[in-house]
C-alpha cells in the first residue's frame, strides 16, 4: 500500500510540474506619475505632429466621455485622435512577456476599448502587433477573435459594437508558434480627425519559465526627449 501511495505521489508531482503555469498580468494605468507604464515605451511612427497616447483621468475624459472604466480605476489610456493631426500615428510598446512554458495552451492578449458613434466618416483606429524586439521591424500584425486586424473607434465599423460602450477584444496566440521568452505587443494608434480612442485593462496571459541571468536585458531609448533606461525581465 505504501509503495502504491509513493508511486501515486510521484505521478502527481510529475504531472503537476508538466502543466502550464499561468501568470496573468494586468495593466490598468493607475499610476498618476508614471506613463507609459513601467517597462512600456511610446514612439512616434510615420507622419506625426501631435498624435500620441496619454494617461487620462476618467473624471475629465471628453470627446467622447467614456464613463466608468472597465477596471473600476481612475485612469484610462487615451490616443488623442480628437486633437491630433490627420494621419498622425504613434505606437506604444508593452514590456516583454514570456510564453515559453505554455505547454500547448494558447497565450492571450486582451484589452477594453470604447466604441462611440461620433464622426462616423473619421476612421480613427488601432492595430495590434507582436514582435520579439521592441520595435516594428519584422513585427506581425495580429487579428482578434472576431477576425479583425483593425479596431475602429466608430462603433458602426466592423466588428460593429453597441453604441457608446466598452468592449473587450482578445487576441489568441498559437501555442506552438509563440514559445520564446520575450515577446512585445505593439499598439498602433492612427488619427483620422475624429474622437479620442480610450483603452483600459490590458491583460496578458503569460506562461513563464524560470528567470535566468541571461534573460535580463537593459534598453536605452528616447522618451519625451530624454534618454530612458529600462531593465527587461521576462515574466
Amino acid at each position: 500500500m505504501k509503495k502504491h501511495l509513493a508511486l501515486l505521489a510521484i505521478f502527481l508531482l510529475l504531472g503537476t510540474s508538466a502543466l502550464p503555469q499561468l501568470v496573468q498580468q494586468i495593466e490598468s494605468f493607475e499610476s498618476t506619475t508614471i506613463f507609459p507604464a513601467p517597462g512600456w515605451r511610446q514612439q512616434k511612427y510615420l507622419t506625426n505632429v501631435s498624435g500620441a497616447f496619454f494617461l487620462q483621468p476618467v473624471a475629465t475624459a471628453t470627446n467622447p466621455a467614456p464613463g466608468a472604466a472597465p477596471s473600476g480605476g481612475n485612469n484610462l489610456m487615451m490616443f488623442n485622435s480628437f486633437t491630433g493631426i490627420n494621419n498622425d500615428t504613434s505606437i506604444i510598446i508593452t514590456k516583454p512577456f514570456d510564453f515559453s512554458n505554455n505547454a500547448g495552451v494558447n497565450p492571450q492578449f486582451s484589452f477594453y476599448m470604447y466604441r462611440d458613434n461620433g464622426f462616423a466618416l473619421a476612421d480613427d483606429h488601432i492595430r495590434v502587433y507582436i514582435n520579439t524586439a521592441p520595435n516594428m521591424t519584422g513585427a506581425t500584425l495580429l487579428s482578434n477573435t472576431l477576425g479583425s486586424n483593425k479596431l475602429s473607434r466608430y462603433n458602426g465599423t466592423a466588428p460593429a459594437a453597441t453604441v457608446n460602450t466598452w468592449n473587450q477584444y482578445t487576441y489568441n496566440l498559437t501555442a506552438a508558434t509563440y514559445t520564446a521568452k520575450r515577446y512585445y505587443f505593439i499598439i498602433m494608434g492612427v488619427c483620422k480627425d475624429g474622437n479620442n480612442i480610450y483603452l483600459d485593462r490590458v491583460t496578458t496571459n503569460t506562461y513563464p519559465s524560470a528567470t535566468l541571468a541571461s534573460d535580463v536585458n537593459i534598453n536605452l531609448f528616447y522618451q519625451n526627449t530624454a534618454i530612458v533606461g529600462t531593465v527587461d525581465v521576462e515574466w
